[in-house]
C-alpha cells in the first residue's frame, strides 16, 4: 500500500511502497526503464526493522540517482532517508531526518545536482506543524530542521514539495491559516534554504475545506498546485489546481 513513484530526465522511474512483513510494515521500491520494464528485482529500502516503516516518497536527480524517505518506528517517531544511485546501489547507510516526535507523512524533492529537501508534520508543541531539513547530494544535513509555517494556531499538516533544478523550492501544506479557514497555504524559499517571505494561501475559494496538496515544480521555478476542496463543485469533494509562475522570484498566479 501507500505506493509514490518519480521519474527522472530519461523517463526512466522508481515506484516505492509499504509491504506487510508479517511482524511490521517495511518499505520496498523497484527500478523501471522508459518503457515500463523492471530494471532489477524489488529491494527493501529499510534497514531499520523495528517497529513500521510507512508512508514512503522518492525523488530522482538529473543523474538518476534517487532518495527515499520515510517514517518509521513507534507512533511514526522519525523520518528517515535512504540514498540509491542511478543503478539502485545504496549510498551510504540511512539518514536520520526528524525524530521530532509523532513525525508524519514525509516528502522530499530533488535539485539537478542531488541535494534535496525533506518535509513532514509533526508536533509543535500547539498541535501540528510542517517542518523542513535540507541536504547536501551526499546525504550530509544543512543544517537543523526549520519550521515552515508561521501561522502556528491551529493544526497545519499534509505537505508537499516542489524544486527548481537550482534548488528553489516551495513548501505547501494544509492547514488553518490565520483567519481559521482549512486550506492550502505555501512558502517559497531560494537554494540557501533562505524564506523568500512569509506563508501565502494557494486556494481561492475558501468556503469549507481544501486539503490533501500536491506540488510540482519545473526546472525554472514555475509550479502547480493541486488539491482537493470540500463542496466546490456541487457535491462532496473535487479536486482543483493552480499555476503558478516565478518571473523575477515574485509569484504570480496564472
Amino acid at each position: 500500500i501507500n505506493p509514490a513513484l518519480a521519474m527522472g530526465a530519461d523517463s526512466d522511474f522508481v515506484a516505492v511502497w509499504q509491504s506487510d512483513e508479517g511482524d511490521g510494515w517495511g518499505i520496498y521500491g523497484q527500478r523501471f526503464s522508459s518503457l515500463g520494464e523492471r530494471l532489477g528485482s524489488e529491494f527493501r529500502v529499510n534497514t531499520t526493522t523495528g517497529g513500521h516503516q510507512i508512508e514512503p516518497a522518492v525523488s530522482l536527480d538529473a543523474a538518476g540517482n534517487f532518495v527515499v524517505v520515510w517514517a518509521g518506528g513507534g507512533c511514526r517517531d522519525a523520518v528517515y532517508a535512504q540514498r540509491f544511485d542511478a543503478s539502485g546501489n545504496r549510498l551510504g547507510g540511512e539518514v536520520l531526518v526528524g525524530g521530532g516526535g509523532c513525525d508524519q507523512e514525509p516528502r522530499l524533492a530533488t535539485a539537478a545536482d542531488g541535494s534535496f529537501v525533506v518535509s513532514w508534520f509533526s508536533d509543535d508543541g500547539n498541535s501540528a506543524g510542517v517542518y523542513a531539513r535540507r541536504y547536501d547530494a551526499q546525504g550530509v544535513a544543512l543544517g537543523d530542521r526549520f519550521l515552515v509555517n508561521t501561522t502556528v494556531l491551529g493544526y497545519q499538516s499534509e505537505s508537499a514539495l516542489g524544486m527548481s533544478a537550482s534548488g528553489d523550492f516551495v513548501v505547501s501544506w494544509g492547514g488553518n491559516g490565520s483567519n481559521d479557514s482549512y486550506g492550502n497555504f505555501a512558502r517559497r524559499y531560494d537554494s540557501s534554504g533562505t524564506a523568500l517571505g512569509s506563508e501565502f494561501r494557494v486556494n481561492t475559494t475558501t468556503d469549507l475545506i481544501q486539503q490533501r496538496p500536491v506540488l510540482a515544480m519545473d526546472s525554472g521555478g514555475n509550479w502547480l498546485a493541486v488539491w482537493q476542496s470540500f463542496g466546490q463543485d456541487g457535491d462532496a469533494y473535487g479536486v482543483y489546481a493552480q499555476r503558478f509562475t516565478n518571473p523575477g522570484g515574485v509569484v504570480t498566479p496564472v
